[in-house]
């Protein structure tokens, strides 16, 4: 007898746990939220449009001597210099002045106050105009804020 007993018991445990381990019962409350992740899921990413997808680098403006294009790179650094001749506002690109390699942008003292140069630092920021060489670093000269986009 206590074996048949035993074995009775066996099986309603057994069939307890399999009851236990199914799938849950989804309640009507869960559904809906069930719904809203499904919804959020199947939207469209966002996707950055560049301004300027013809832009290059800051790192290969060396290699445009002349030519009037438009660069791209983080602003590493902002100085106004009181001292130079024409107060020069410099925008340092890529690395911070005196590291060599850099680009540098030119605010002369006459374009100043249409700019809120110090704004740029730390952003990336798309530049256009025409670069030359001065001190063997690559430079654009700006007259208008129209110039100078921020990513």
């Amino acid at each position: 007898m206590n074996k048949k007993l035993l074995s009775i018991v066996l099986m309603l445990l057994m069939a307890f746990s399999f009851t236990a381990c199914g799938e849950p019962e989804e309640s009507e409350e869960a559904a809906p939220a069930a719904a809203t992740v499904a919804e959020e899921s199947t939207t469209e990413p966002t996707t950055e449009v560049d301004k300027h997808p013809d832009a290059i680098s800051w790192k290969k403006a060396k290699n445009h001597v002349g030519e009037t294009v438009t660069i791209k790179g983080p602003v590493k650094g902002v100085f106004q210099s009181t001292q130079s001749s024409g107060s020069p506002t410099f925008i340092n690109i890529g690395k911070d002045y005196p590291e060599s390699g850099r680009v540098t942008v030119v605010i002369w003292e006459e374009n100043i106050s249409k700019f809120d140069a110090y704004s740029y630092s730390g952003e990336t920021v798309y530049v256009t105009g025409e670069v030359y060489m001065y001190d063997g670093n690559p430079q654009i000269e700006v007259s208008s804020p129209e110039q100078i986009e921020v990513k």
